[in-house]
C-alpha cells in the first residue's frame, strides 16, 4: 500500500494573542510533525475555549486535533474531532469552514476504503467551497477523488485531477499542497510501471517537503521513494532511503510507516538473497504490524456518521428518556435482588469454562505458529536447493554450450567451401541456441516461487530484441500491462514462452517479413498477445506442419484462445487471449 499523505486543514488567525497565540502554536507542533505534542498543547486549551465561549478558536482546537490524529491513524477520534468543529461551523453558518472540514471528513472514509461515503462528503465540499470560491478546497477535492479513482483502478482520471490540484496548489504557494500532488502523481506513475516518472515526482515532493521541515511527509515519501528504488534493483539507495524514512518516522511517532519500512527492507533484502536478514526484517514487519491493526476501527468509523447525524434529536429525548429508565428501574429492583444469588453461581460457572477455551486456544495458537514456522523452513529449504540447481545449470551447461557454440562458429567458418560441414557447423549453432533458450526459461522458474505478467512482458521484451538483433526486421514491442502482480502459473508461462518463440522463429524463418510489430495487454481477467507481420503470409494452414497445430495445442493446454489470420502476400497475424 502502499503509503498516503494526510491532508491537513491548516487554520491561521490574524491575531496571534492569548488563545489564539497557543492554538498556532500547536498547528506549527502539527506542522512539523510532532502529533503527540501538538494533541497534548491543543487539548490543554480546549476547556478555556470552552468556558470563554470563543467559537472561532474551539473550531480550530477540534479541527486540529483531528489532523494530528487522522495522521497518527487513529481515525475514529479524528472523526470525532472534525464532526465538533463541523457543528461549530454550521452553527456560525460560516461556508469556508464547512467546506474545509467536509474536505476531511471525505478523506478519513476514503482511508478506510468507504468510497462512495468519500465521494458524497467530497461533492458536499466541492458545493460550499464553489459558494465561497475557495480554490484551496476545491483543489483538495479534486485531489481526494483522483486517490480514490486511483485505487479504483481508473488512471487517466486520476491523473487529470491530480494536475487540476497541483495547478491550483502553485498558483497559491501552498508549498505543503505541492508535495502532496507531486507525490501522488509519482503513485499513479508507479503503478502504470512508469518507474522513471515516479522517482521523478517522489523527488521533486521531498526537496518541497525538507524545506517546510514537513517530518511526516519527509517520512512518508522517504518510504514511497526507497520502494520504488527497489522495483529499479538499486538495492543500496533502496536500503539507505529506507533506514533515512525510518529514522524519521520513529522520530515523530509516525508508527504505520516504521511498520511500512520494515516490509521494505524485507522485500529488498529478499530480492538481494541475503535471506537472513530478510527474515529479521520480517519477524519485525509482522510484529509492528499485529500490533497496528485495530478490528473494530472500521465498525466505530461507519457508526460514528449516524452517532453525530442524530445527536441534537437525541439530546432532546434525553430528560424522558431517563423518567422512563428511572420507572423501569425501580420495577426491577426487586426481581434483581432474586436474581443475585443465581447470577453469581452462574458467573462463576463461566469464568470457569472461559479459563478453559483461553487456555485451549493458547495451545492451539501456539502450535498453529510452530507449524508455521516448520512450513517455512521447508520453503526456505526448497527456494535454496531450486537457486543451486538453477547455478549448476547456468554454470555447467551454460559453459559446455558456449563451448558448443564456438566450435559451431569455426566449423562454419573453417568449411565455408565445403557446404556439407558448412551445413553441420550451422546446424550446431541452431541447436546450441535452442537448448540455451530452453535452459534459461528452466532457470528463470528455477529461481522464482511464483511468476506473474510483469515477469513476462520483461523476459519475452529480452528475449525478442536479442533473437532478432542479427536480422534486417524493423520490430516494434509495446506493452500496456498494468497488472504486473497478476500470478501466471509455472506451466502456463512456460506454454505460453514456447508458443512465442515458435512465432518468432517463424517470422525469422519463413515469413520473408521487414516488420514486426508485438503488442500485450490485459485487464484483470485476461491477457493478450498481438504478433503481426508483414510477410509473405502461410499459403495453406491447414497442410503446413505441426508447427501450428503444436502452437494451438499449447495455448489450449492452459485454457487460453488462440486466433491466426493469414493470407498470401498480405502477411500473418496472430492473436491469443489468456485468462
Amino acid at each position: 500500500m502502499k503509503n498516503r499523505l494526510i491532508l491537513g486543514l491548516f487554520l491561521c488567525f490574524g491575531c496571534l494573542f492569548g488563545q489564539e497565540q497557543k492554538l498556532q502554536e500547536g498547528i506549527d507542533l502539527y506542522n512539523k510533525g510532532e502529533f503527540k505534542a501538538a494533541i497534548e498543547l491543543l487539548t490543554g486549551i480546549e476547556a478555556e475555549a470552552k468556558e470563554r465561549k470563543n467559537p472561532k478558536v474551539l473550531q480550530g482546537i477540534y479541527t486540529n486535533l483531528g489532523n494530528a490524529y487522522s495522521a497518527q491513524g487513529t481515525m475514529e477520534l479524528a472523526l470525532s474531532y472534525y464532526q465538533k468543529g463541523l457543528d461549530i461551523a454550521y452553527h456560525e453558518a460560516d461556508t469556508l469552514k464547512m467546506g474545509q472540514i467536509t474536505n476531511n471528513i471525505a478523506t478519513i472514509y476514503s482511508d478506510i476504503k468507504d468510497f462512495d461515503r468519500a465521494l458524497e462528503y467530497y461533492e458536499k465540499a466541492s458545493l460550499w467551497a464553489q459558494i465561497v470560491g475557495d480554490e484551496g478546497t476545491l483543489a483538495d477535492c479534486a485531489n481526494g477523488r483522483a486517490m480514490i479513482y486511483e485505487q479504483q483502478g481508473k488512471f487517466q482520471e486520476a491523473l487529470d485531477l491530480y494536475a487540476q490540484a497541483l495547478d491550483i496548489y502553485v498558483k497559491y504557494e501552498a508549498k505543503d499542497r505541492i508535495a502532496l500532488a507531486y507525490n501522488n502523481l509519482g503513485i499513479v506513475h508507479k503503478q502504470l510501471n512508469q518507474l522513471d516518472k515516479t522517482v521523478y515526482y517522489y523527488q521533486k515532493a521531498l526537496e518541497i517537503a525538507e524545506e517546510i521541515q514537513a517530518g511526516y511527509i519527509v517520512a512518508a515519501l522517504s518510504a514511497n521513494l526507497a520502494n520504488v528504488y527497489m522495483l529499479q534493483k538499486q538495492y543500496g539507495k533502496a536500503v539507505a532511503t529506507n533506514h533515512l524514512a525510518q529514522q524519521k518516522a520513529k522520530q515523530i511517532g509516525a508508527f504505520a510507516i516504521v511498520v511500512e519500512t520494515y516490509g521494505n527492507l524485507k522485500d529488498v533484502y529478499a530480492e538481494m538473497k541475503d535471506y537472513k536478514k530478510a527474515f529479521e526484517y520480517a519477524t519485525l514487519y509482522q510484529q509492528a504490524h499485529d500490533s497496528l491493526i485495530n478490528t473494530e476501527r472500521t465498525a466505530q468509523l461507519l457508526e460514528m456518521k449516524e452517532k453525530y447525524e442524530s445527536e441534537k434529536k437525541e439530546a432532546e429525548n434525553v430528560a424522558l428518556r431517563n423518567q422512563n429508565r428511572l420507572k423501569e428501574l425501580e420495577l426491577t429492583e426487586k426481581s434483581l435482588q432474586l436474581q443475585k444469588r443465581n447470577l453469581m453461581l452462574l458467573g462463576s460457572l463461566l469464568v470457569l469454562v472461559l479459563s478453559g477455551i483461553v487456555v485451549r486456544l493458547y495451545i492451539s495458537r501456539q502450535k498453529a505458529k510452530s507449524r508455521e514456522l516448520q512450513v517455512l523452513a521447508v520453503k526456505e529449504t526448497e527456494k535454496q536447493e531450486r537457486i543451486r540447481i538453477a547455478k549448476d545449470l547456468h554454470d555447467d551447461l551454460g559453459s559446455g554450450l558456449t563451448k558448443l557454440n564456438l566450435i559451431g562458429n569455426l566449423i562454419a567458418k573453417e568449411a565455408s567451401q565445403d557446404e556439407k560441414l558448412s551445413g553441420y557447423g550451422k546446424t550446431i549453432k541452431t541447436t546450441v541456441k535452442q537448448l540455451s533458450d530452453s535452459i534459461k526459461i528452466l532457470i528463470w522458474s528455477l529461481n522464482s516461487e511464483s511468476l506473474n505478467r510483469g515477469e513476462f512482458v520483461s523476459y519475452i521484451r529480452a528475449y525478442t530484441y536479442d533473437y532478432f538483433d542479427d536480422f534486417p526486421i524493423t520490430l516494434e514491442f509495446d506493452s500496456t500491462v498494468t497488472h504486473i502482480e497478476k500470478p501466471l502459473s509455472k506451466d502456463m508461462f512456460r506454454q505460453l514462452f514456447m508458443t512465442f518463440k515458435e512465432c518468432l522463429n517463424n517470422v525469422a524463418k519463413h515469413a520473408q517479413a521487414s516488420r514486426l510489430t508485438i503488442l500485450l495487454s490485459d485487464t484483470p481477467e485476461q491477457m493478450q498477445i498481438n504478433i503481426t507481420d508483414n510477410g509473405k503470409g502461410i499459403e495453406n494452414k491447414e497442410h503446413k506442419g505441426n508447427g501450428l497445430k503444436n502452437i494451438r495445442h499449447r495455448i489450449e493446454s492452459v485454457g487460453g484462445i488462440i486466433d491466426i489470420q493469414s493470407q498470401p502476400g498480405e502477411g500473418t497475424k496472430i492473436h491469443i487471449v489468456i485468462r
